[in-house]
Formats: structure tokens, C-alpha cells, sequence
């Protein structure tokens, strides 16, 4: 019987764990603009930075205004441009976040009664910064699927050393107009007060290498660069999951019989 339970835990502990491969992407900034010369001036006043986060590189723009006056972020007019297409940082949706308790009746046994109890999150249009102070503006993500790697390019095959051994990864590199794919964040940055012109600034990234491998996002660094990740199922995961399944219909008949 013991041993029994022990196959039986082996195998709902491979049943239950899946294998992913990963796409590490690599970023290169390039040449941010602005609308004219009262956009260079408020861009002077402002740090902004970005970055990307989670599976896909949902954009994260931190915007700090050291100026002495109050901006707006229009995230209605504010977009990321993707091979000519435009996908808005605004998205018009809310989200409801909710906890719902059951009691019986203590009089009619098949009689229940539900309470609901939460709050709606919504997403602003514009964001209200005052000096001295920044907010944080999220977008949509870059990228849904694996980038190829082109057969003209060399891969690389390195051995990535980490604290729990060495994993193998395969990178290529690009250069110039070489790169597979460009990312252009567009915002709108608008002065605070009566009659204020809109500023645009805007600012583009290229990809800049690709880096396939096994190893999960909390191992891999690439100090820096702006990086983000594209998790997918690996087939063979798909594969010791299904066998482990039928193995555990057979521990179970087994012990059952016995």
C-alpha cells in the first residue's frame, strides 16, 4: 500500500507539472521625438521611461514631471504601432473584482442564498500628473507568438550558466534593418491649463536579438537591455502529461482491486 501511495504521488506530480519553452527578446531604443519645439521643451521636463513585463511584454511607460506645472496623459490618443497597425493604450473596459458567500436555509434544506461583495475597476481615458510627482501608464503587450529565426542569420548555441546548473540556449543577433520587427509608442502629453496645444512624443524600439531556451523568466537575465518573454507549451510536456494521466488510471485500478 505504501508504495502504492508513493507511485500514486510521483505520478499526480508529473501530471501536473508541464514543460514551456521560452523567447527571450531583446530590445534596442532608438531616436525618441517630439511634435516641435514646445514638445522638446516639455520632454526636457519629463523622464520617461519604459519598459515591458509578463509573457507578451505588456508596456509599462513610468512618466515623471519634474516641471512646475500639472500634465495630462491622454491614453485615448495615446497608441502602440505595430507593423502599420494602431493598438490603443486605451481599451474602454472595466473590471469587477467580487467574492460571493452561500448559506443553506435553515428552514427549506434545498433553498440557498448568495451575497456578492466587491468593486468595478475602471480604466481612465487621461491621467492627471502634478509636479514633482509621476504615474505609471500600462499598454498592450508587443507580441503573441514566437519569432522565427531566419535562415540567413547564424545561430548561436551557448551553454547559460545559472544557479542551478547550465542551460542550453539558442540567440541571433540583428543589426540595423535587419531586425524582424519595430515597436513604436506613440503618447499624447498635453499641458495643464486653458488653450494648451497637445505634445507628441514619440518613441520607437527595434528587436535586437532572440533567445530560445528552456529556462524560466525568474533565471534569465540580460543585464542591459530591455527584454521581455514569450512563453509556449513545449509538445513534450503535452506528451508526459497524457502518459502520466493513463498511468494513474492503472495505480488507481490497482489499488482498488487490492
Amino acid at each position: 500500500m505504501k508504495t502504492v501511495t508513493l507511485i500514486l504521488s510521483l505520478l499526480v506530480t508529473l501530471l501536473f507539472s508541464s514543460c514551456s519553452t521560452y523567447q527571450y527578446v531583446g530590445l534596442t531604443p532608438l531616436k525618441t521625438d517630439a511634435s516641435d519645439d514646445v514638445g522638446v521643451s516639455l520632454t526636457d521636463s519629463l523622464e520617461i521611461s519604459y519598459s515591458f513585463d509578463g509573457d507578451g511584454g505588456e508596456i509599462q511607460v513610468e512618466i515623471f514631471n519634474r516641471s512646475l506645472r500639472p500634465v495630462l496623459v491622454d491614453k485615448s490618443k495615446s497608441s502602440l504601432i505595430r507593423a502599420g497597425e494602431t493598438i490603443p493604450f486605451f481599451d474602454n473596459t472595466s473590471q469587477i473584482s467580487s467574492v460571493s458567500h452561500s448559506r443553506q436555509s435553515y428552514v427549506y434544506d434545498r433553498d440557498y442564498y448568495t451575497t456578492t461583495q466587491g468593486e468595478i475597476q475602471t480604466n481612465p481615458s487621461i491621467l492627471f500628473i502634478p509636479p514633482d510627482s509621476k504615474v505609471r501608464v500600462k499598454g498592450p503587450v508587443l507580441e503573441r507568438s514566437f519569432f522565427d529565426f531566419p535562415d540567413t542569420k547564424p545561430v548561436e548555441k551557448v551553454n547559460l550558466r545559472t544557479d542551478n546548473g547550465y542551460y542550453k540556449t539558442r540567440t541571433v543577433s540583428f543589426s540595423g534593418e535587419e531586425s524582424p520587427a519595430t515597436y513604436r509608442l506613440f503618447l499624447t502629453i498635453i499641458p495643464y491649463g486653458k488653450e494648451q496645444e497637445p505634445v507628441f512624443v514619440s518613441q520607437q524600439f527595434s528587436v535586437k536579438k532572440l533567445t530560445n531556451t528552456s529556462l524560466t523568466p525568474g533565471y534569465f537575465t540580460n543585464e542591459g537591455e530591455n527584454n521581455f518573454y514569450i512563453k509556449e507549451p513545449n509538445g513534450f510536456g503535452a506528451f508526459m502529461g497524457g502518459i502520466a494521466a493513463m498511468a494513474l488510471v492503472v495505480v488507481l485500478v490497482v489499488a482498488g482491486g487490492a
